[in-house]
């Protein structure tokens, strides 16, 4: 009993001993490499730092350690953990504004070296991903209201030219806050939302409150834009998705017309010409009497009237 005892009192003085020193891990063990950074010796640096971790530090000691891992890494091209680094570094509550921009620029020349195809996997492959991986964080973690704003609409770009509309449109309506507005992002943003809207509910869903969704968000970039610079491409999408809103009445009313309920038919020719609204649908003006289902709504309305 009295060794089992000796053996736990040891084993609880050795926990406790450890706790210490793993508490009292500050700037100070930091020193070595912190003089050869000031020195520009950033191989020697990141050797004195290789055996640390973030945990292993209080927080005010972790922005020293991920900084100068970070720029250590970058000074010696070592691109991946670079950017592992300072991406950690953007992570921390309280980091340096001038260090962050610093990290930042860094962090953005390390995305376009991945998706121009500087940097290659096993030296054969690119990896673009890579590049807009970056640009994802940066989109969140950057101090530069610019920079994130140029990390949000290349990250959206890229997400609609692979066909993620789903995730190009969120993207996209971040680039809508009112703190970019200055940056010259807005028309292109509201088009592109309103695209992606259509792209995810149009032709794939044809129910109308999907079509109507689409509609508005067309509608909302043509009112807000009347001279910009995709009116001609939302316009198109504006007429397709009238086409479509026309057309499913249409069809309802020639459904109605086999069952014999006239109540329905008339109405839903009534809607699919533009000539009554139902609810929130407000189709009456909105779809216009040159529309090509709108006419064939119109003939069949008359025809059936009579």
């Amino acid at each position: 009993m009295k060794i089992t005892t000796t053996i736990l009192c040891l084993g609880i003085c050795t926990f406790s001993s450890c706790a210490i020193n793993y508490l009292q891990l500050n700037s100070s063990h930091l020193q070595p490499a912190i003089v050869a950074f000031e020195a520009e010796d950033y191989e020697l640096c990141e050797d004195l730092l290789e055996q640390y971790q973030l945990d292993d530090f209080i927080l005010g000691a972790q922005h020293e350690l991920a900084f100068m891992r970070g720029m250590s890494a970058h000074h010696q091209q070592h691109i991946s953990t670079a950017t592992t680094w300072l991406l950690d570094y953007l992570a921390m509550p309280g980091a340096v504004p001038a260090r962050m921009r610093i990290a930042e620029q860094v962090l953005l020349d390390n995305a376009e070296l991945y998706i121009d195809g500087s940097i290659r996997v096993l030296w054969l492959f690119t990896s673009p991903s890579n590049g807009y991986s970056i640009l994802e964080d940066l989109a969140f973690l950057a101090s530069s209201v610019e920079v994130q704003a140029q990390s949000i609409a290349r990250t959206a770009e890229y997400y609609f030219s692979n066909k993620r509309y789903k995730k190009a449109v969120n993207y996209y309506s971040m680039l809508l806050n009112p703190r970019y507005a200055a940056l010259g992002w807005n028309d292109r943003a509201t088009y592109r939302f309103a695209e992606c809207r259509y792209l995810i509910l149009v032709p794939e869903k044809s129910d109308e409150q999907s079509i109507m969704f689409a509609i508005n968000s067309a509608r909302s970039y043509l009112d807000a834009y009347p001279a910009g610079l995709n009116r001609v491409e939302a316009t198109a999408i504006l007429d397709d998705c009238l086409s479509r809103l026309s057309q499913l009445h249409l069809t309802i009313a020639e459904y109605y017309v086999t069952i014999g309920n006239d109540i329905g038919a008339i109405h839903h020719f009534k809607l699919a010409s533009g000539q009554e609204s139902q609810g929130e649908t407000s189709m009456a003006e909105i779809v216009p009497a040159s529309n090509e289902f709108a006419q064939q709504a119109a003939m069949r309305l008359n025809a059936y009237a009579d």
